[in-house]
């Protein structure tokens, strides 16, 4: 149980469960409905971009990938995703030319660029579109740079996109 993140008090986490890890990533707002869109078409319903923190409990995970199950019960605890406000983006905004950045307690534990991502972000929403419709409000996390480890208790993690969006919080 427990409550979600209200955006001021630390963030309750259920390290009772085990190690949960931190994914800094950059998160699409979709705008308009997306079904087997291009690459094109997918990047033109984007109207915003935020910064996302996506929590895993790893030993969970690893335990499920050695059975060959899907991870979803290792994602699937209050708090497990916090998205920053989403800032709207103009057409023209790169969005392989952002810059992704975790800090915790003062210290770079994540940073890249979104250009060194497998798919851009209109790949990966045109592939997604292609298996699933994409409806207005639906938001999409977009992956994670190396540098992926541990969060603890009292934990201040700050998170940037970029001029654009950024999230800052503590862990309880």
């Amino acid at each position: 149980g427990g409550s979600l993140w209200s955006g001021e008090d630390p963030v309750r986490l259920p390290f009772e469960r085990g190690p949960i890890h931190h994914e800094a990533e950059m998160v699409l707002s979709v705008g308009r409905h997306l079904d087997h869109a291009t690459a094109v078409e997918a990047r033109a319903a984007v109207d915003g971009v935020a910064v996302g923190l996506d929590l895993t409990l790893r030993e969970l995970q690893a335990g499920l990938k050695a059975l060959g199950l899907p991870w979803l019960v290792a994602k699937s605890f209050a708090n497990a995703a916090i998205v920053s406000t989403f800032a709207p983006l103009p057409p023209e905004r790169d969005l392989q030319a952002l810059d992704l950045r975790l800090i915790i307690g003062g210290t770079v534990r994540q940073h890249a660029s979104t250009s060194l991502t497998i798919w851009s972000a209109a790949e990966l929403l045109s592939l997604l579109s292609a298996r699933v419709p994409v409806l207005p409000g639906d938001i999409v996390f977009t992956g994670t740079p190396e540098g992926v480890g541990p969060l603890g208790p009292g934990d201040r993690v700050e998170l940037t996109l970029s001029d654009l969006a950024r999230l800052e919080l503590t862990v309880a």
